[in-house]
């Protein structure tokens, strides 16, 4: 039993019942967080009945207020820790609400074999109200003296406070209570005036008479601020002449004298201001001259000193554009000037536009006697106006534009473009604006509107129209986006280069250019030129006509859609005409409507030629086949543009690998002259069904190229194909009828996912199964649709990138695993492999993929890798606790040895002595060093528990509450208990430990700062799927689980990872064993932990253990070990391998009157058997010698000696070290490192043993 609780009560309790009901006072006793006993002075007192305190459901502090209840719980932990904690006031509720004054003492008590709080609740209503009567007349008495103004203070004739006013302790800024008692000089009084402040009360003590004292001192308050009083005092007698106090009133004078010194500072403070306000200040004369100035005035007019402005007139000060003789006259008239804006000029002639406030001084007699100027300084303020203006200008121009350009019909847009070009180039100050269109290729960029100034040449309409490249940093920095602008031309510029020469044909001294940005990009720019002088534009103002380039853009862009609309309508009705008509055609008139359709076509598209070559062919020389063609220039100039086609290689090896091809070149006629004409060409490649290539050609005899986009790239593709295959139909219409027919067996009955693609990537067919799985009904939902229509960009892209490389390469991808996102959000793995489709000529003109559904496959690796890596966590925890326990038995061996000389030493000293301090302090290290090994084991799972049916919501509650005061107030406990959980089957201290280390660890996560710890209890079905992410897999079914939850830091999931490991910690303080035991103790419980965390959000630990099947007994009180009779001559056998601990041993029993003798070993062993001479009383036996179980020791020695008492010592607890030993009998186990005290009272409590010990007093391993 621990010293600190005393046997108060006798076991049979009878005569503390006697005291406990006579007593006037409340008695209770408080065991196990409940009232196990209360006298009938609580059911008095309380107005409860006895049975409702002595419930086991009754929460006794609910009899306090929540103060006293909080303090309650102070003291309960205190006594948890051995303190003593003194008698305390508390405030007591009565059932009816009534509040009850009382003093509680409590005790540390045995109460029927168990530790219990005995409280004695006095009451103590009567003296509070006794003493707060007596107080209530003290402040009667004192309210007179604190309604006066000035301090009332009474001495002693020892100069300590006796009283002191309200205004006294506001004016030395502390309480009464801090005041008096205090010695005044000493506490109150400067140092320096100290002796003579003193010396004037000594005088006054000496006076007789009743006359009254004056004099003046600093006091001191408590902040150490001095303040100046004036005092009076008298001295008060009683009627013998006997001195009781001095009686002193004392008026504050510290501020009247800081005014008068405030006054003495105020004309300086005043020049300071005078010279250093950041406002110009001036006074003139009457005449107006200059008398005085400061120091930012002169400043501001670029002089140095006031001298160079005295006596100088007025209107110097003035700008010459400034009235200055109406603006004195004004002033004069008016007697001030407020917020007038005034041009005045610095010395060295420029001007500067400031705010001017004034004002006349004048006399009792109203005769001017000066004139006083405020000047600010507005130079800055005015120039921003000045912009401001400027952008305001400019925004209005851009706003009309774009407003006239909504408003207008779309054929007057042009009009309203020129217009305000012409305000635009105005307002920059050019002498040309233009907007230039960028072509297609290098070379071809167009003007297309332009405005230029009287006298200026206008430039040419292409730009520039021979010399490609002439601008090309110019043109690559507006493509980009940036404006771009060249204040001289000569520094940007060499002359005789490139674009020196081409901006001096336009005489351009400097260039601004804007791009015309749309969504799509760049379309041009706007451009201004100035011809006859360099100038700079201000960025601000580029910015703006930025803006009106995106207004004019977005004009030219609708206008193009809108022309592309109208183009696109009838090439539309040209196409499905020209099909219509191509369709009914036979193979005798099929040239003649090829042609006349080719004529219709060019004129829809409006272009000045076109044809089609129906086939190109490897030859070195190509051979038309079937030429088809319309030219406006007749059919001799169109066949020299198709000849200049089919003569370069380099064209038909772009055309053969399907690539559009778009040139700008000057045409050779049929005969070898030179045509003066540039042609701009198109050719389009094609593919038929039957594997021939062909390619449309369009051609416009102009400089400036037309423009071509991608639906009418599709149409002329559509236009080829359907021409060649209406040439084929005949000899293909039967071949493709069989295809289609057994290709649409193939697509309708597989399971795999089946596609056919074009060269780009567009859907052909697809497999029913395929078809379904995209959500379609119709092959036709799907034809000519991209993966981009149904499945991610990021898909999209890599399917398109693979099917590219086919093409390119002819190389097949096989067996590709890739995810796949399906329109329906679902998401699954397929094995895809894709191949080229080639045409009968063995070209590739798509590709062909299956796809093959293997998401169950990829599941099932993913299962097997996740269990490998849990395998592995969990044998690291295990080898890691394997490692633990070993390391945990050796260092207990060696603390044994520390332990014991420590004590030994600890009795050769006196306590008097300072090396019994350092041994006592090496003694508790080695202790602490113990409870580390404890832990130690306890991850390892080698500690024994004493299984008993447990409620999860009490035991949560108790060690909450318990822990609620240690916990900052920051911190909010929040409780989510679930009502009528399953009992579990667990170890009491061990699951008060878990619960214990989860609350304090949530507490530390919050760092002290404002947070909620949430504690939750409940039920939780855990599947086969739901145990992957806990520690260690459970066995499915319904598991009870408690839950710590705070809002604190986080970690990250590397450290998740961790920090169950024994010694890891992220705490500046600690050995990183507090988790690693929770851990071992969770699992010795059959349960395990899920861990969720969040960096910044906070820390989950659920623990799960499963419902208990142990049926709940009462447990009977431990009987009292009581010491047995010293062994005197008994003769004690010590079996140990560590010679430190024998030594020990040896030395501790021999100084107790034990005769001893050591054994090393089993062969030492041995040989004391032999000799009868000595036979031992009792043996001491370490359970693992040299590595191994002492179990042959323990044999031998029973052989010998049957019923000689075995005490069994190991670095292990009893229940993991005799776990190592099964069938062997013992009398007795200590675990090491024990102290001396507790192996005496051991080897008293066996010392009736050893005449008749049963031999199966303690059993191990199966004969239990």
């Amino acid at each position: 039993m621990p010293p600190e609780y005393q046997p108060l009560i006798d076991p049979d309790l009878s005569l503390f019942h006697s005291l406990a009901e006579e007593s006037p006072s409340m008695v209770f006793v408080n065991q196990g967080g409940r009232v196990v006993y209360c006298n009938r002075k609580v059911e008095l007192v309380t107005g409860y009945q006895r049975s409702e305190v002595l419930s086991t459901n009754f929460d006794f502090t609910c009899l306090l207020d929540e103060p006293s209840r909080q303090l309650a719980m102070e003291g309960l932990a205190s006594h948890a820790q051995g303190e003593f904690v003194p008698p305390k006031e508390y405030r007591v509720i009565t059932k009816a609400g009534r509040p009850i004054d009382t003093v509680i003492a409590v005790s540390l008590i045995d109460f029927r074999g168990q530790p219990a709080v005995l409280g004695v609740v006095t009451d103590i209503s009567a003296q509070k109200q006794m003493f707060r009567d007596l107080a209530n007349q003290r402040d009667q008495m004192r309210q007179f003296l604190d309604l006066a103004a000035v301090i009332m203070v009474a001495l002693d004739d020892s100069g300590h406070v006796l009283m002191i006013n309200r205004k006294g302790t506001e004016i030395l800024e502390c309480s009464a209570e801090e005041t008096i008692g205090q010695d005044w000089f000493e506490s109150f009084i400067p140092p320096d005036q100290r002796a003579q402040v003193r010396k004037v009360f000594q005088s006054l003590l000496t006076t007789t008479s009743d006359s009254m004292n004056s004099a003046e001192n600093l006091i001191r308050t408590k902040t150490g601020r001095d303040r100046l009083i004036h005092w009076r005092s008298t001295v008060c007698r009683d009627e013998e002449g006997r001195l009781r106090y001095v009686l002193s009133s004392g008026l504050d004078l510290t501020e009247e004298r800081a005014i008068s010194e405030t006054l003495k500072h105020s004309e300086t403070q005043y020049r300071d201001l005078y010279e250093n306000t950041p406002i110009g200040l001036c006074r003139l004369s009457v005449k107006g001259c200059v008398i005085s100035a400061n120091r930012h005035f002169i400043r501001m007019l670029g002089m140095v000193s006031e001298v160079q402005l005295q006596g100088v007139p007025a209107d110097r000060l003035f700008h010459h554009l400034t009235p200055s003789v109406q603006l004195m006259e004004r002033l004069e008239r008016y007697g001030y000037l407020r917020g007038t804006e005034v041009r005045l000029q610095r010395m060295d002639g420029a001007g500067i536009w400031t705010r001017m406030s004034a004002r006349v001084l004048r006399d009792s007699d109203g005769r001017t006697q000066h004139y006083e100027l405020a000047v600010e300084d507005i130079t800055r303020q005015k120039e921003v106006e000045r912009k401001l203006a400027r952008q305001t200008e400019l925004e209005r121009i851009v706003t009309r534009m774009a407003a006239g350009l909504v408003s207008v019909q779309p054929d007057d847009g042009t009009a309203v473009i020129r217009s305000n070009l012409e305000s635009l180039a105005r307002f920059f100050g050019g002498d040309r604006g233009f907007l230039c269109r960028f072509g297609e290729s290098e070379g071809g960029h167009r003007i297309f509107c332009q405005w230029t100034a009287s006298g200026i040449r206008r430039r040419s309409v292409h730009l520039p129209t021979d010399e490609p490249g002439a601008f090309p940093k110019v043109v690559t920095d507006i493509k980009r986006g940036h404006s771009v602008v060249l204040a001289r031309i000569d520094t940007f510029a060499h002359p005789d280069s490139l674009e020196g020469r081409s901006f001096a044909a336009c005489n351009v001294q400097s260039f601004l250019g804007v791009p015309l940005m749309t969504p799509q990009g760049c379309l041009g720019f706007l451009g201004i030129d100035r011809v006859r002088t360099a100038c700079a534009w201000e960025p601000e103002l580029v910015e703006l006509l930025a803006l009106a380039g995106r207004v004019i853009a977005g004009w030219v862009s609708h206008g193009e859609v809108r022309d592309g609309m109208q183009t696109r309508l009838r090439l539309y009705t040209q196409t499905t005409r020209m099909m219509v008509r191509l369709g009914e055609s036979t193979a005798s008139v099929a040239t003649d409507v090829m042609n006349h359709e080719m004529e219709a076509m060019a004129h829809a598209i409006a272009v000045d030629g076109m044809a089609m070559i129906r086939s190109l062919t490897v030859l070195p020389s190509p051979v038309l086949s079937g030429p088809y063609q319309w030219s406006g220039r007749g059919d001799t100039f169109g066949t020299a543009v198709i000849d200049s086609v089919l003569s370069d290689a380099t064209i038909i090896n772009r055309l053969k690998q399907g690539e559009m091809v778009h040139i700008r070149r000057v045409v050779p006629s049929l005969d070898g002259s030179v045509m003066s004409d540039m042609v701009n060409l198109i050719v389009l490649p094609f593919s038929s069904d039957n594997g021939q290539s062909g390619c449309v050609l369009l051609w416009n005899v102009e400089a400036f190229p037309f423009r071509i986009d991608d639906e009418l790239i599709s149409v002329l593709e559509i236009v080829g194909e359907v021409c060649v295959r209406s040439l084929d139909r005949i000899e293909t219409i039967a071949a493709r009828n069989e295809e289609r027919r057994l290709m649409d067996t193939l697509m309708e009955a597989t399971p795999d996912h089946i596609y056919f693609k074009d060269e780009k990537s567009r859907f052909i067919r697809l497999s029913r199964t395929l078809l379904r799985r995209l959500g379609l009904h119709e092959m036709q939902e799907v034809i000519g649709k991209t993966d981009y229509d149904f499945f991610s960009d990021e898909h999209a892209l890599q399917a398109l990138a693979d099917e590219q490389a086919i093409l390119q390469t002819g190389r097949p991808v096989l067996n590709k695993e890739e995810k796949e996102t399906w329109p329906d959000g679902l998401e699954a793995w397929v094995s895809t492999s894709k191949v080229p489709l080639r045409a009968p000529d063995g070209k590739i003109i798509g590709t062909f993929g299956i796809s093959r559904d293997i998401t169950d496959q990829k599941h099932a690796e993913s299962e097997r890798l996740r269990f490998h890596q849990k395998m592995q966590q969990v044998q690291k925890l295990e080898s890691l606790g394997t490692l633990s326990g070993g390391i945990a038995h050796d260092f207990n061996n060696l603390l044994m040895g520390i332990l014991g000389n420590t004590e030994l030493a600890l009795m050769d000293v006196v306590p008097e002595s300072p090396t019994w301090k350092r041994i006592k302090q090496i003694e508790m290290t080695a202790l602490r060093a113990s409870e580390l090994t404890g832990q130690m084991l306890t991850y390892a799972g080698k500690v024994s528990a004493v299984f008993e049916p447990l409620d999860v919501n009490s035991l949560v509650q108790e060690m909450a509450r318990f822990l609620e005061v240690s916990i900052p107030s920051a911190v909010r406990l929040d409780y989510q208990l679930r009502d009528s959980l399953p009992m579990i089957d667990g170890d009491a201290t061990q699951v008060r430990q878990v619960v214990m280390n989860l609350i304090t660890n949530a507490a530390d996560a919050l760092s002290g700062k404002d947070g909620t710890i949430t504690i939750r209890t409940g039920m939780e079905a855990v599947s086969r799927h739901g145990s992957e992410s806990l520690i260690h897999a459970l066995t499915p079914g319904d598991y009870v689980y408690f839950e710590v939850t705070d809002t604190g830091c986080g970690m990250s999931p590397d450290i998740q990872q961790r920090i169950f490991d024994p010694f890891f910690t992220t705490k500046k303080t600690g050995h990183g064993l507090g988790l690693a035991a929770v851990l071992g103790i969770v699992k010795a419980h059959h349960g395990t932990i899920r861990l969720t965390s969040q960096v910044g959000v906070g820390t989950s630990f659920r623990v799960y253990f499963p419902p208990g099947t142990l049926k709940r007994t009462e447990m009977a009180a431990h009987p009292t070990v009581v010491p047995g009779a010293r062994l005197g001559q008994n003769r004690i056998l010590v079996m140990d391998d560590d010679e430190i601990i024998r030594s020990v041993l040896r030395e501790v029993l021999e100084r107790n009157g034990y005769s001893v003798k050591l054994v090393v070993d089993e062969s030492a062993l041995l040989a004391l058997l032999e000799d009868d001479s000595w036979i031992p009383d009792l043996v001491i036996l370490d359970v693992f010698m040299a590595g191994r179980p002492s179990v042959s020791c323990v044999g031998q020695l029973h052989k010998q000696w049957p019923k000689l008492p075995v005490l069994l010592t190991s670095g292990l607890n009893e229940g993991n070290a005799t776990g190592q030993m099964p069938g062997v009998h013992y009398a007795g186990f200590i675990q090491k490192p024990f102290d001396v005290r507790s192996l005496l009272t051991c080897i008293h409590e066996l010392s009736g043993l050893s005449n008749d010990v049963p031999a199966t007093d303690h059993q191990t391993g199966d004969d239990k």
